[in-house]
């Protein structure tokens, strides 16, 4: 809605910006696509009775020889609603994983 009041300004900079993050959203749909993410998992572990109760999910973006670190893109995920995909994603891979452990 329009208000006569409200004024927005913008830059080359703003719409340079914008496009960048435009593109890089683009670059992590087609990484899903891909299977591009990755998710570590480092088990936590209860020394005394050496029984694994739980894991933490360490993801990265492997973007074909790099190795991308969360920093670069789970705000974005945040910001654009795909967080949900990569929880949903870890969630199933630790169940897995946790099953594997128990003995």
């Amino acid at each position: 809605m329009y208000h006569k009041s409200s004024y927005a300004f913008f830059d080359d900079a703003d719409e340079a910006s914008h496009r960048k993050e435009h593109h890089f959203i683009q670059d992590i749909i087609a990484a899903f696509h891909n299977n591009e993410f990755i998710v570590y998992y480092q088990p936590k572990v209860h020394i005394p009775t050496r029984r694994c109760y739980g894991l933490e999910a360490l993801i990265r973006w492997k973007r074909g020889n790099e190795i991308i670190g969360p920093d670069t893109f789970i705000s974005l995920f945040e910001k654009h609603g795909y967080i949900r995909y990569v929880c949903i994603k870890t969630g199933l891979h630790a169940n897995q994983y946790m099953d594997r452990c128990r003995y």
